[in-house]
């Protein structure tokens, strides 16, 4: 769990001092209560959204040098993407 400091401590377990506008995070959701009710932290953050499978854009990714990578992870010039010849 991810909470924002409100008010600065420092964490009796890995000895790192918080400040406030800093995120504390935590596996024991009983820790983060402890220290919500001791005014040190404030509302829980929602987790991180799981990353989005690679190639979702029907876009050619440009990797510079008038190379592009195709959905389909396949480097390519940008000549063959537009269909010309040579």
């Amino acid at each position: 769990m991810k909470a924002i400091v409100t008010k600065e401590f420092r964490d009796k377990y890995t000895k790192v001092l918080y400040i406030p506008g800093d995120i504390y995070e935590h596996q024991d959701e009983k820790r983060i209560k402890f220290l919500q009710e001791a005014k040190a932290l404030g509302d829980t953050l929602a987790e991180d959204p799981p990353p989005s499978p690679k190639g979702d854009s029907a876009e050619p990714i440009n990797l510079g040098g008038g190379w592009y990578q195709l959905p389909d992870g396949r480097k390519v010039r940008k000549s063959e993407i537009d269909g010309g010849e040579g």
